[in-house]
């Protein structure tokens, strides 16, 4: 792990071969994206993380001048060529390499649905409102030492069914948890409207209190084909003038639609026309059914509810 000293790049060869093999080993094509663009309107992001990283520096120049021994591994820093050391390493090892030129996102999602892939390895929030194929989580990808590679699924529809959403609304939900285009600090007043309780600091941070909020305040909306009307609740209690904050708002929807299966370019969820037990439109479909005669209920759920299936991605 002395990546301070100049790296382990023989055993980052090791590595990446065992885990191709482990790949191999289950029928399983890996296709690597970089992501290569510049991306302007994310600045302030890459702003954060360099400050971040540059104090993680600091810590390690000191810890190596006082001590002379390898820095703790959670100050760990990836070498400045790593990037491109993995390129040429993957290349050499048979393995598609990609590279983003424009939304590194947006990128990913619509190759992994134009090509046919069956599902999607990373650790961004942002994929599980675009609902991939499957989603699997790289944070928790682990290599054993006798090569057998484990990871956790995000089974979004049983994400949908915990929080109780509607999964049409997930675009509206990741607009109003803060993003690049309409920021978490932008949203603060509306936190601080839904959540009074919450502790707020100078950087927001959606705290478990804030985020159960949203989700409630996006589940009892009765409609979400008005986003005018929606705009206006979200904003009605700022003090400035809110026209680019409503516009950022538009956005930021948008923007979760782009990369989703069936929105592109149209935010025209279906509100289904059931009778609702909890008195919130937006709950999770399989929940809304009220709780009536067998031979009722058994009718009203073959007829409303959306059946699972699964469809070609091509």
């Amino acid at each position: 792990s002395d990546w301070a000293c100049g790296g382990q790049w023989n055993r980052m060869l090791n590595f990446l071969n065992t885990l191709i093999r482990a790949c191999h080993s289950v029928n399983l094509e890996l296709l690597v994206f970089f992501n290569g663009a510049l991306e302007s309107e994310r600045l302030d992001e890459w702003y954060q993380q360099q400050v971040e990283e540059k104090r993680k520096i600091t810590q390690v120049l000191k810890h190596i001048n006082n001590k002379a021994t390898p820095p703790p591994k959670v100050w760990w820093i990836s070498p400045v060529c790593l990037r491109t050391a993995l390129r040429i390493a993957l290349r050499h090892l048979g393995v598609g390499v990609a590279c983003s030129m424009d939304d590194h996102r947006q990128e990913i999602i619509a190759y992994c649905r134009e090509d046919g892939f069956h599902g999607l390895l990373a650790n961004d929030a942002v994929f599980a409102i675009f609902d991939p194929p499957r989603f699997f989580s790289s944070h928790h990808m682990k290599l054993t030492y006798k090569g057998a590679l484990e990871t956790k699924e995000y089974v979004l529809d049983e994400v949908a069914q915990k929080i109780d959403l509607d999964p049409k609304r997930f675009c509206l939900l990741g607009a109003l948890l803060g993003n690049h285009i309409l920021t978490e600090d932008d949203l603060k007043e509306f936190y601080q409207n839904i959540c009074p309780d919450a502790r707020y600091d100078q950087k927001v941070l959606t705290s478990k209190e804030v985020i159960s909020a949203v989700i409630d305040f996006v589940r009892k909306l009765q409609s979400v084909e008005n986003l005018e009307e929606i705009s206006k609740e979200v904003f009605k209690n700022y003090t400035k003038p809110t026209a680019r904050l409503k516009d950022a708002f538009n956005q930021s929807i948008q923007y979760y639609v782009n990369g989703t299966q069936e929105g592109f370019l149209k935010y025209r969820p279906k509100i289904y026309n059931v009778s609702v037990s909890s008195g919130q439109p937006g709950s999770y479909p399989g929940n809304r059914i009220q709780k009536t005669d067998k031979s009722a209920k058994a009718k009203t759920a073959a007829k409303e509810t959306p059946a699972i299936k699964t469809e070609p991605l091509d």
